[in-house]
């Protein structure tokens, strides 16, 4: 049983896994394993003289002592361990939610938010009276794409008014991919008959959704009703697609990485089973707003680079779905770099 622990110990210090670490980790176990059968199994003998109740009491206290310790390290650790360029680095791997200056109204996990119109009510980017008015509606994935609207929204003039919340995707229906008995879809309710009564207010609708779980709950025709009602009212609809999926926390990893002194890169995580069905959801949704004339796509390769790396040590993804602060805010500054960035000036400027 000794490759479990030495597994864990090269995942933990990202030690790479060539031939010579794995043959090495081989051998090591090996040799624990030997010296285990050598040395601890006889003490088995003495082990069987105890009582069982003082056993199972021995495992019960220790459990009750240890599992407070694992919950409070669980969640950062211990903060005041860290350096202050540590804590400067992972500032903003974060979420970009209500409870950090941000809009996303990410009522499932904050129990200070509540069902109502307080999730109607944040406006981003431009202060211009002449600024265009702008909705960026869905899920979280909407939610994520804050800081990168809000940024690019103030370089194009753009008032922006957010909803975001919880798997509610771009919809005028009750489909949802979510727990349609959690606050989220109640929420839900409300921002999606918000759109279906005021969507005329706006000169250009902005969506973006988890399409990966649109399309694998099959749902994704009630985005697909939406983007004709947009087209009947003569709208101009952008349409984000998803950043890279990864099947690992990658912000628990890049955190490690830092505190390890190591550099980062995501090679190593690439081409998972999740990005493979990603590509397929992709397919369908990018189908779908072809077919419609007054619909812009913003591709993965138009707004994140192929390393899926914000910067040189620094990933976009925060929990290997969404992104992060930094890695919003670094899409926005490649995005702008890309030739789809003049497209998207000339789409929004156009009469």
């Amino acid at each position: 049983m000794w490759h479990w622990p030495i597994s864990f110990l090269l995942s933990y210090f990202l030690i790479q896994k060539n031939i010579i670490n794995i043959s090495f980790a081989l051998l090591l176990s090996f040799v624990l394993g030997w010296l285990s059968y050598k040395h601890i199994e006889p003490c088995r003998i003495h082990l069987n003289k105890i009582n069982k109740k003082y056993v199972y009491l021995l495992f019960i206290l220790s459990i009750a002592i240890l599992y407070p310790f694992y919950k409070f390290l669980g969640k950062d650790g211990l903060e005041n361990r860290a350096d202050a360029e540590y804590l400067k680095r992972i500032e903003k791997i974060q979420m970009p939610m209500v409870s950090n200056g941000w809009c996303f109204y990410n009522i499932k996990d904050d129990h200070s938010l509540t069902v109502g119109e307080n999730g109607l009510k944040c406006h981003i980017a431009s202060n211009s009276t002449n600024a265009k008015s702008a909705l960026l509606f869905g899920d979280s994935f909407a939610g994520h794409n804050i800081p990168f609207w809000d940024r690019l929204g103030k370089k194009l003039n753009l008032n922006i008014h957010t909803i975001s919340t919880n798997w509610c995707y771009p919809s005028l229906d009750k489909e949802f991919t979510g727990d349609k008995s959690s606050t989220a879809y109640q929420q839900c309710l409300i921002n999606r008959n918000y759109l279906k009564n005021h969507i005329a207010l706006y000169d250009v609708l902005i969506f973006a959704g988890r399409w990966t779980d649109i399309v694998r709950q099959n749902q994704q025709n009630s985005f697909s009703e939406l983007l004709k009602v947009a087209q009947m009212n003569n709208k101009k609809v952008i349409v984000m697609s998803e950043p890279y999926t990864f099947d690992q926390n990658i912000s628990s990893i890049f955190k490690r990485a830092i505190w390890l002194e190591r550099d980062f890169n995501l090679n190593e995580y690439m081409n998972n089973p999740l990005a493979i069905k990603q590509q397929y959801a992709t397919s369908v949704i990018n189908k779908i707003v072809s077919e419609h004339p007054n619909t812009l796509l913003l591709s993965q390769a138009d707004l994140f680079k192929s390393d899926h790396m914000a910067t040189k040590n620094t990933p976009y993804s925060f929990d290997g779905r969404h992104i992060s602060v930094v890695g919003s805010l670094a899409s926005e500054q490649y995005f702008e770099t890309r030739p789809k960035f003049k497209v998207l000036e000339n789409f929004i400027a156009k009469k």
